[in-house]
């Protein structure tokens, strides 16, 4: 769609909205050109025309102040500068916050303007806050099963060197673990990976 809003006559006609399109017609031969049945389909229109974009001219000076559909609504508030309580047009709530904001003193509108930098900039730290606890969440619940995996893994290793009749000193040396380490896991006692990394 191409909508042209003008404060002007743009012509001579009592509307003021004003809706065309497009249509192609031979110079020569004054055909209209049309779309070829395959084309159709595949477009899901009748004409070459329908291809290109639908013209819409609103001539703001005749529209008569009397707002019967939502298209007037937003012609009345072109034409006077306001919105009158009521109007439900999509989008005349975000235009009239600009246009509160658009009769602010300009003092007033810097203190706004800080208001909202100040907000959005509480919204962007408590995001941020958000996301790095997520992040060290994650870090440390990674760091946790790597521990819990190595232990695991030491733990095995201590059982299958015993079995295999290694002695505790060798064991030892295989795993970097402390004799008291290998001997709580020889007799099923608890062991933590806190324990291996602090030894």
């Amino acid at each position: 769609y191409s909508i042209n809003i003008v404060y002007f006559a743009l012509g001579k006609g009592d509307d003021y909205v004003y809706h065309g399109h497009t249509a192609f017609r031979g110079l020569h031969t004054g055909d209209k050109l049309q779309l070829t049945p395959a084309q159709r389909e595949e477009f899901g229109m009748m004409e070459a025309g329908d291809l290109f974009p639908e013209y819409y001219i609103l001539e703001v000076t005749h529209f008569n102040d009397v707002a019967k559909d939502t298209l007037d609504e937003w012609i009345y508030y072109l034409k006077n500068d306001k919105i009158e309580e009521g109007f439900s047009a999509q989008g005349l709530v975000q235009a009239r916050e600009l246009l509160d904001y658009d009769r602010l003193p300009d003092e007033e509108k810097q203190a706004y303007d800080r208001a909202v930098d100040n907000r959005r900039s509480e919204r962007s730290s408590i995001h941020t806050a958000k996301k790095e606890g997520i992040m060290e969440c994650e870090a440390s619940g990674l760091e946790k099963g790597r521990a819990e995996g190595r232990a695991e893994e030491l733990k095995n290793i201590v059982l299958k060197a015993h079995h295999g009749g290694f002695s505790t000193a060798q064991i030892q040396i295989i795993t970097d673990l402390s004799k008291e380490q290998i001997k709580s896991i020889l007799t099923c006692q608890p062991f933590s990976g806190r324990d291996t990394l602090n030894a």
